[in-house]
């Protein structure tokens, strides 16, 4: 999902989490968390998609980031057919956070 602003291309990265960790997150900022994955590697930072990811929180958050910088932290995405990042958090504290609402039922 690129958009443009201004001359910058940016992507917008999204954050799926429990509500309490959102709320925490959206007063104090992101903190980096730690995932062995395979043959013992450990990746360090703060996980986020190209897309919304229901199925680890029910709370979502976004960022509009600059397309070209997170580049760097994109990871291999073949096995999961969505674009995954991670990204220091120190490196997502200058960026603003902003949380989605879900899409409940149309009201009566």
């Amino acid at each position: 999902m690129n958009a443009r602003l201004g001359t910058l291309a940016s992507v917008k990265l999204y954050h799926s989490t429990s509500p309490e960790a959102a709320r925490e997150i959206l007063t104090t900022g992101f903190r980096d968390t730690g995932k062995e994955l395979h043959e013992g590697r450990w990746y360090i930072g703060v996980w986020l998609s190209d897309r919304p990811l229901p199925e680890l929180g029910s709370a979502l958050l976004a960022l509009d980031l600059p397309d070209e910088f997170v580049q760097q932290y994109k990871l291999p995405s073949e096995l999961h057919g969505y674009g995954r990042w991670l990204i220091p958090a120190s490196v997502l504290a200058s960026h603003p956070i902003r949380q989605i609402e879900p899409k409940g039922p149309a009201g009566p």
